[in-house]
Order: structure tokens, then C-alpha cells, then sequence
């Protein structure tokens, strides 16, 4: 499919927000935190900071999921670990 010129626009500032979400989360300890916190961390700046909406909040929710939607797609209820976080940028 070709897109338009207007379509590339809005694929590259997508790219843009999310390329800002990483550097945000780059800046932070995130050792030792829950996934849920992350999902937090993550939803509070794209929403706050970004004045945006978070595209794929609640994608896989569903009836008898007992998690709430998450913005991030973390599976809740794991921290994330200190080896994580020493070899892992986003």
C-alpha cells in the first residue's frame, strides 16, 4: 500500500512521540520498580507530557483478564530486574 504524503507526516511524528517516550524512560532508575509502575511511568508522560493519546492502551483487555489495560504492554506484577536495567537501553 502507497501512502500519502500526509500519512508519512503522521507515521513520522508517531515515531517522534515514541522515540521521546524511550530518551524519557532512559533518563530514570527504573531498577526495582513493577511493571505496573512502568506502565504508569509510561501512560502519565504520553498523556501529561506528550498532551497524547496512548494508541495501544487496552488493546488486549478483556472480560476476564483480572489486570487492568496497560499503555506499555509490561506483564504486571514482575519488577524490573537490575541486570535489566545495567544491560538493557531502550
Amino acid at each position: 500500500m502507497i501512502k500519502t504524503p500526509e500519512e508519512v507526516a503522521l507515521m513520522a511524528e508517531a515515531g517522534r512521540l515514541l522515540a521521546s517516550v524511550f530518551t524519557h524512560l532512559d533518563q530514570l532508575d527504573l531498577c526495582g520498580m513493577s511493571t505496573l509502575q512502568v506502565d504508569g511511568i509510561v501512560d502519565n508522560f504520553i498523556v501529561h507530557n506528550l498532551k497524547a493519546r496512548p494508541a495501544s492502551k487496552g488493546q488486549y483487555a478483556s472480560p476476564t483478564r483480572s489486570t487492568p489495560p496497560s499503555t506499555a504492554w509490561c506483564a504486571t506484577g514482575y519488577r524490573v530486574p537490575a541486570t535489566y536495567c545495567r544491560t538493557v537501553t531502550w
